[in-house]
């Protein structure tokens, strides 16, 4: 067994108060100037993005209906694709009634 007077003794090393404050200052004055530089570079990007959906939009917009004609209304799109899916069904209920009714009729007979 070891007694007390065989361990070594504890050191507690407590840096310099002021200079903990200074790296500390120094630290956060750093993350300051990049989260600036960030911002500032994350605020260029989205100034050039929006400029150039307003042109792009602007050039849509400020076509001649003539050429406007041309292009299908997404809306109208799928409500013709809606109208074409039915008259399918419609015509897919019509072949399975004809089926049925001569099933019905050879099942009787």
């Amino acid at each position: 067994k070891l007694g007390s007077s065989q361990l070594a003794p504890a050191v507690h090393c407590s840096p310099n108060p002021g200079q903990t404050q200074r790296t500390m200052a120094r630290g956060s004055v750093l993350l300051l100037l990049l989260a600036s530089a960030a911002s500032g570079m994350w605020a260029a990007e989205l100034d050039s993005r929006q400029s150039a959906l307003e042109s792009a939009w602007g050039k849509v917009l400020e076509e001649p209906e003539s050429q406007q004609r041309g292009r299908t209304n997404p809306v109208k799109r799928v409500l013709s694709l809606l109208e074409k899916m039915k008259a399918e069904l419609e015509a897919e209920a019509d072949k399975e009634s004809e089926m049925y009714d001569k099933m019905v009729c050879w099942c009787e007979t």
